[in-house]
């Protein structure tokens, strides 16, 4: 009722009103109606100020405040005094500067509006028009706090919440809206500092609501699952300017901010804290929230503030100073009066000079100290020093550093919080890594520095936390090289005692820079000490071998000259440390002989053991281990790991295993109950590969008493543990029911972790059960499975990545554990013996060697002692019987070729040669009808052309004539018919059309284009350049007869060569048919044209590459006709060749097609006409009874 009757709030009788009904003052009551609003800060109430107070009232009352409140007057109660000035600054930033100070009240009265159910009429209000496109967001009710985001995770903060720069904070404040078409105001949000990075060009806001949960953390993520990612922009109907944003697929859940800084996605009724609306401020508006100390501080810096002091005359002529008043606080530049009043309230970061109008920063080391120095309890100290950085707490003076430590040394009260605790760990790690520093950059004195170390390695106590024994540990570091540092360059013999001599060789020193500077200190220091006194510098230098070998020798030879005069524990103990560094080994049996009845017993088994373990041995060892195997009760009281150790110690010494190693195993016998599974396989293992001794009764008994102990704890053994216990007593008769319980054990799903190798191990040990039994039987069924599944897999890897990819894999594994050839023959031959029965172990072994399907097995991979072994395990006439026993051992013995053998052999083989010749003569085929297609379009192309042909046109593919001889009419033969038909050739090239066959001229004009000119030819570009002489009739010369006896007697060969071809093509296959009518001497010849004219390979001139034709008495028009129907006689030849090897295609529609049909018809009805003819029409190459004569025109 109260709030009803408020009335309209920004008026001053109202206000009065309300101070009147509440009897409290203004800020009061708006500091606890805020309370119930999210929190809201008072500023008004913090400043003591009414609202409508203007700026002069405003600055009067934080000018009184800040001296009211100076932490210098507030010695006693000095934190409260610190927290309230911080409070006074924050609400004089917020109300000094207009842009806050409107944001600020524009939320007071959206809060007052809320607290009186006003709801806004939001109609009219478009989210697309009205938001920025750039904006921040900033929860109502907290107009300090931003959402931010950081990494993938997305916080509210305000800026005294993080330490980052300004610029750095509001970058990561920066959002936007990307607008989705389906619903309208349907929107994603995103941070434009994620630009690029996820779909459509950005980061999303995403949760993960669900029908069953009704809030979720909001995150940022690439994904654009509508479900987690759409919200719809709201108006809201309580503040306005603030929106809301409601989850696209849960109508109901809204973007919130919940105290203290999470960002959820929310349903259902939230608590009055949380904040469902948010202002979305303009980015452009962002440099109006820097404040004044982020203006003045880069200011003063760069005027040289931070080394000495700067004017305020100065720093007002600043230009960005000056900006900042003008653009933001929109005032003048502050007077001196509030230069000052800013700097005092703000003493702990500058130092005022108020006599001369100055200012300076104040260091970080400086804050620092004073923070330091002001601090009254454990909390102030480690929250100075956690807040300070390394750097600075590396500058702490040396006395400032100790008196922290002792302050921290002391425990945190019961009642502590997680932040004090947090401070105090924080603080004692940098306290601890800044003493070191410290020491060498302050020069410390020598003695001082180890005081320090003395300090910090007592830090924490006897039993400190993990923590700080880290950082103990490398502080100790840091000190060990200052200290060398000191030992090797100055002179620090004035300062080494003892005592001091004592700590440095405990420190973590490197020994190999100062270990002989310290041997020169060490005489006149360890002169006439007692042994007892030597014992510790001798034991540190043992423990920091081998980096300190020269310095541990030559203790350890000091300390042996002190041998006789110590008394037998000390002399005992100096042995123990000897023996542990490995230390003048070959004199220890002798001095521990001489103390041997009065040493301490365990001391005396220690040396033993360390003694056997090295190998020792002689007659000093066999009366050691004989005194010790005569101490039985002595025996009984030793530790479980010192039995161990005398046990392993029999493994590698014949003389304690002679002498003691029964004694120990009864000692072992009687406390085998308490030892772990871990000792006690051990133990058995190390007996079973003792050196001798294995046969008294201490062994007997310890078997027996293992079986019995054990047996019950098989559950508690892990397998490699198991493996141990199996191999050591897998022939002893008296464990063999430990033997079984542990085979039994292994033999369920253990077996699937085991390696190869191990399993391979415990096949061994498991043999002395004997083939018939049922856990040897799993183990074999075991392996068989195994094999089987590799040769499986192999085989189908093989064919689908072949045999290269999969050897490569079978490398990888094998290099991981899994057997190879060799190995897998060698388990062959150690199982032979046993596994004779198991048939199918040894088929599986078989088909792993020799191979299945596309595997083609390991037998290429076996070495000769593979094969030996194999060898050994099958022996002619006995062995174990399977299937592929006869094929392993004929290619064990190379009787038989692996598989991969005869794959190479076939592919060396006929059919390799068989299947070359038929890719030639498929090529060939192909060739060919590619020559076909391509003369039937050349033929039905130039034929329309053929009859306009001209004499010069004839005459212009002439030009290119080959080198001949001489064309005289002596060269013809007198009365010969070249003779007589000479003059009518003649005549019939000056007035008979010349011959026209079109597509021979187009193959011809191919060929001469296709083939380089050959020697004696004489250039194309020259003939064009002759004139006329293209016009003037055809020359014809008579070849010479040896050259035509040539070209024949090649030719001839070549047809043979076809020939032979062919005929072994046919006897290969039995398939081939000839689609030739002619017969064979013309097919021949018809072939061999084709092979010149694709391969030209003829060593004769290019013109003995083209057609050969016998010219006889014929005139020019008769030749012509020859020459055509010759052509069409070996097209319809090859035409009924290629018609075989190819079906005959489809009619299609086409009008081309049947129009080439039609002329294939015509030209195989001329074919038929043609074979009618006289054969003299045909050239015929074979007939060497008349001589050649070249149409040079053709």
């Amino acid at each position: 009722s109260v709030h009803r009757g408020l009335g309209t709030w920004p008026h001053g009788h109202i206000r009065v009103g309300v101070e009147r009904r509440l009897s409290v003052p203004l800020g009061a009551w708006i500091c606890g109606a805020m309370a119930s609003f999210g929190g809201l800060a008072d500023y008004y109430g913090v400043l003591e100020v009414d609202k409508d107070a203007d700026e002069a009232t405003i600055k009067k009352s934080y000018r009184k405040l800040v001296l009211q409140w100076h932490p210098d007057k507030h010695q006693d109660n000095r934190e409260p005094a610190e927290e309230q000035i911080r409070r006074i600054n924050d609400a004089y930033e917020t109300l000094g500067n207009p842009f806050k100070r409107g944001q600020y009240e524009q939320q007071l009265l959206a809060l007052e509006m809320k607290a009186r159910g006003y709801q806004l009429d939001t109609t009219s209000i478009k989210p697309r028009m009205s938001i920025p496109k750039e904006f921040m967001l900033s929860p109502m009710g907290h107009p300090e706090k931003f959402v931010r985001t950081v990494g993938l995770s997305i916080f509210v903060q305000s800026r005294a919440d993080t330490k980052t720069e300004f610029h750095d904070f509001f970058r990561d404040a920066k959002f936007s809206l990307w607008w989705l078409p389906e619903v309208n105001n349907m929107c994603r949000l995103r941070p434009t500092s994620t630009a690029g990075v996820g779909q459509d060009g950005g980061m999303n806001f995403n949760f993960a609501l669900h029908r069953t949960v009704n809030t979720s953390e909001v995150t940022l993520s690439p994904g654009t699952f509508a479900e987690s990612c759409n919200v719809i922009a709201v108006a809201s109907k309580v503040f306005k300017g603030a929106f809301r944003f409601e989850a696209a697929a849960f109508p109901g859940h809204y973007l919130a901010f919940k105290p203290p800084a999470h960002l959820r996605m929310m349903g259902g009724i939230v608590d009055e804290a949380t904040s469902i609306d948010f202002m979305l401020v303009d980015y452009a508006q962002m440099f109006k929230y820097i404040n004044a100390e982020e203006v003045l501080m880069p200011a003063v810096t760069r005027l040289g503030g931070k080394a000495d002091y700067v004017y305020l005359t100065s720093i007002r002529l600043d230009t960005n100073v000056l900006l900042y008043f003008q653009s933001v606080l929109q005032k003048p530049v502050w007077t001196d009066e509030d230069f000052e009043m800013f700097f005092s309230s703000r003493s702990s970061e500058w130092d005022y000079d108020p006599s001369c109008l100055r200012v300076r920063l104040r260091t970080k080391h400086e804050q620092l100290s004073n923070s330091l120095r002001r601090s009254r309890n454990i909390a102030e100290v480690a929250a100075s020093i956690s807040a300070a950085s390394e750097a600075d707490a590396n500058r702490l003076p040396l006395d400032t550093l100790e008196m922290v430590l002792v302050a921290l040394a002391a425990p945190p009260p019961p009642d502590a919080d997680v932040t004090h605790l947090i401070n105090i760990l924080d603080a004692q790690k940098k306290v601890l890594l800044s003493l070191p520093r410290a020491c060498e950059e302050d020069d410390v004195p020598f003695r001082r520095v180890l005081d320090v170390y003395g300090k910090v390695m007592a830090f924490g106590g006897a039993s400190p936390d993990a923590k700080v024994l880290k950082w103990r540990s490398e502080a100790s570091q840091d000190f060990a090289y200052l200290v060398s540092d000191h030992v090797r360059k100055k002179d620090v013999k004035d300062d080494l005692t003892l005592e001091v001599f004592t700590l440095i060789c405990a420190m973590p020193l490197p020994w190999k820079k100062c270990s002989e500077k310290l041997k020169k200190l060490a005489d006149p220091i360890l002169e006439d000490q007692p042994l007892e006194k030597v014992l510790p510098i001798l034991n540190s230098t043992v423990q920091a071998l081998p980096a300190s070998q020269p310095m541990a020798e030559y203790l350890a030879s000091h300390a042996r000259t002190l041998l006789k005069k110590a008394d037998p524990a000390a002399a005992a103990q100096v042995l123990e440390a000897m023996v542990n560094g490995g230390l003048l080994l070959e004199k220890v049996p002798r001095d521990l002989e001489r103390i041997l009845q009065d040493a301490p017993f365990h001391l005396v088994a220690s040396i033993t053991a360390g003694l056997g373990e090295r190998g020792a041995d002689g007659e000093e060892m066999r009366t050691i281990a004989a005194f010790l195997s005569k101490e039985t009760s002595s025996m009984e009281t030793l530790q479980p790991a010192l039995l161990l150790r005398l046990t392993v110690a029999a493994a590698k010494s014949a003389a304690v295993a002679d002498k003691a190693l029964d004694a120990v195993a009864a000692a072992a016998a009687m406390t085998l109950p308490g030892w772990s599974v871990d000792d006690a396989s051990k133990l058995l293992l190390a007996v079973a590969k003792a050196r001798g001794g294995t046969d008294g009764e201490g062994v007997a008994a310890l078997y027996t008493r293992a079986s019995e102990v054990l047996g019950v704890k098989m559950k508690e053994f892990s397998s490699t543990q198991l493996i141990k216990v199996v191999f050591a007593i897998s022939k002893v008769q008296a464990c063999r029911p430990l033997l079984v319980a542990a085979a039994f054990e292994l033999g369920g799903d253990r077996l699937r972790e085991l390696p190869s190798q191990q399993l391979l191990l415990l096949t061994q040990g498991l043999l002395p059960l004997g083939d018939g039994h049922a856990a040897l039987s799993l183990i074999f069924d075991f392996w068989a499975s195994g094999f089987n599944e590799a040769t499986r897999a192999e085989d189908l890897l093989t064919e689908s990545m072949g045999l290269d990819m999969v050897t490569n894999r079978r490398k990888d594994l094998e290099a991981k554990g899994q057997l190879n050839a060799d190995q897998i023959a060698k388990l062959g031959q150690t199982v032979a013996a046993t596994a004779t029965e198991h048939v199918s172990f040894w088929a599986a072994l078989a088909n792993r060697i020799i191979g299945q399907g596309a595997f083609e097995g390991l037998a290429e991979e076996l070495t000769s002692s593979g094969r030996a072994a194999l060898k050994a395990a099958l022996p002619e006439g006995s062995g174990p019987k399977f299937e592929g026993r006869s094929t392993l051992l004929q290619i064990v013995t190379g009787q038989k070729k692996a598989k991969k053998d005869k794959d190479k052999d076939k592919d060396a083989g006929p059919d390799r040669e068989v299947g070359q010749d038929r890719e030639r003569d498929r090529g060939r085929d192909e060739r060919g009808k590619g020559r076909d297609r391509e003369r039937d379009r050349g033929r039905d192309r130039d034929r329309d052309h053929t009859r306009d042909r001209t004499k010069d046109d004839h005459n212009r593919e002439k030009e290119s004539v080959p080198i001949l001889r001489s064309s005289d009419a002596s060269q013809v033969a007198p009365g010969s018919e070249a003779e007589s038909k000479a003059p009518a050739q003649k005549t019939g090239s000056k007035g008979t059309k010349p011959p026209s066959s079109s597509s021979s001229d187009a193959s011809a004009k191919k060929r001469k284009q296709k083939r380089p000119a050959e020697g004696g030819q004489p250039d194309a570009k020259k003939q064009k350049g002759k004139g006329d002489a293209a016009a003037k009739p055809a020359m014809r010369i008579v070849m010479d007869p040896e050259e035509i006896k040539k070209h024949q007697e090649a030719e001839e060969e070549k047809r043979r060569l076809m020939r032979e071809r062919r005929a072994k093509m046919k006897g290969d296959d039995g398939k081939r048919k000839s689609a030739s009518a002619v017969g064979e001497k013309r097919h021949a010849q018809v072939q061999a044209v084709e092979d010149l004219d694709a391969e030209s390979a003829s060593a004769v001139g290019e013109k003995q590459h083209q057609q050969v034709q016998t010219v006889e008495d014929l005139d020019a028009e008769s030749t012509s006709a020859v020459c055509e129907k010759q052509h069409q006689q070996v097209q319809a030849v090859e035409d009924l060749d290629g018609g075989e090897q190819e079906p005959q295609k489809q009619q299609t529609e086409d009008v081309e097609d049947k129009k080439r049909r039609l002329q294939r018809e015509r030209r195989i009805a001329l074919m038929n006409q043609i074979q009618d003819k006289p054969k003299s029409a045909v050239v015929d190459l074979d007939d060497k009874s008349k001589p050649a004569v070249v149409d040079l025109d053709d």
